[in-house]
């Protein structure tokens, strides 16, 4: 992975098959679907040449992310103030106070 970049998480497709019921994990076109629909659309994935269920719309042959620019997104966040977090989830709050 480069630097400044993030990537999607992705499944195995082999490893969502052995899963008991997929109508609750998974949907087919953002729409909720059956176990058999999911199970259908995986196939179809694995005719393809897909290894991994794509998380995103920028995925190689296999279906793995190819990795997404991440530097405006910091910026953006950049007015998140932390002094008001609990300092248990950010211990360099109470470094800053000391």
């Amino acid at each position: 992975m480069k630097s400044g970049q993030t990537l999607h998480l992705v499944i195995a497709i082999d490893y969502a098959e052995r899963l008991p019921d997929l109508s609750e994990l998974f949907t087919v076109e953002g729409k909720p679907s059956t176990d058999a629909e999911v199970r259908a659309e995986l196939q179809e994935l694995k005719a393809a040449g897909f290894e991994f269920i794509p998380a995103c719309d920028d995925y190689d042959e296999k279906g793995r992310c190819r990795g997404h620019r991440f530097e405006a997104k910091l910026k953006q966040l950049a007015w998140i103030d932390v002094s008001s977090c609990d300092e248990r989830m950010h211990p360099e709050t109470v470094w800053r106070q000391k």
